[in-house]
């Protein structure tokens, strides 16, 4: 089956091309995915799934025409403190 492909942030994803479709084994889930595309394993945690618009749990089960849009949101940062030095 075929799905539409779309990442942003900093996600790579091994033999995969950016907006694009994919051919995926029928009913395969998201996080068989991540595998497939050798997603980095610090990632994992923090990749958000939409398909078709929903945000779906890395369990979900793909259909075919489904779009899949997977983000890794910016985090991260460091405190300051500000003294009125």
């Amino acid at each position: 089956m075929k799905i539409y492909l779309e990442f942003v942030g900093y996600l790579k994803l091994e033999g995969a091309e950016n907006r694009s479709q994919v051919e995926v084994p029928n009913g395969v889930d998201v996080s068989s995915l991540f595998k497939r595309f050798k997603v980095s394993e610090e990632h994992l945690k923090f990749i958000v799934p939409v398909v078709n618009g929903e945000r779906k749990s890395i369990n979900y089960r793909l259909k075919d025409g489904d779009s899949l849009y997977l983000m890794l949101p910016v985090g991260g940062g460091a405190m300051c403190v500000f003294n009125g030095a």
